[in-house]
Order: structure tokens, then sequence, then C-alpha cells
């Protein structure tokens, strides 16, 4: 049966070095969800979710901006090979207060 784990850590003073600002995190969380399990053949499988929370970040000039977007970790290890399998995905957006913040659609 799958088992998730959940936390919530303080991002905040994190830098962001980008090639054309560098920004530093005023406010905000980052939620972690690690969910792992066993399949019925004995396959373990586990991912790994990082999604940012009321962020706020400000460049050298004093913009304010906001941070959307996620990343993902997961794989597999197939019990009959011991093979591993491993992925990942991530995506982030520094975003104006101007954005208008949409649901992502499917």
């Amino acid at each position: 049966m799958p088992v998730a784990d959940s936390a919530e850590f303080d991002v905040t003073g994190a830098v962001f070095p980008c090639p054309n600002a560098t920004f530093t995190v005023q406010s905000g969380t980052i939620v972690e969800v690690l969910r792992e399990g066993t399949s019925s053949s004995g396959n373990q499988m586990f991912t790994l979710t990082d999604v940012p929370r009321h962020v706020v970040m400000t460049d050298e000039a004093g913009a304010t901006y906001g941070l959307r977007g996620a990343t993902w970790f997961g794989g597999v290890r197939i019990d009959k090979t011991g093979t591993e399998v491993l992925t990942a995905t991530h995506h982030f957006e520094i975003v104006t207060p101007e954005v208008v913040w949409l649901p992502a659609s499917g």
C-alpha cells in the first residue's frame, strides 16, 4: 500500500542568481510530498514533488515577483531484475504580480 509523507519548508532568504537578475525570497514555503509503495509484483516505487507556496521574491531594484511551478522526481526498482528507472521534470516560472494566475489545464 502506498505511503505518503509531506513537509513544508520556509525558503525565506534563498537566492536565485539568473542571467539578467538575482532574486531573493522574501517569504513563502516549498511543500514537499513523498509517496512510496510496493506493487503486488514486488516493485518498489517512489515519487517526490516540490511546489512553491506563496513565494514572494525581489530583484536587486526591489521589484516584486512570484514563483510558480513544480519539480517532480520519481523512480521504480524492478524486483525481478534489480533494474532501476529514474526520471525527473522541473518547471518553474518567475512571474510579475501583473501575471494572471490561471489554473493549469489538463
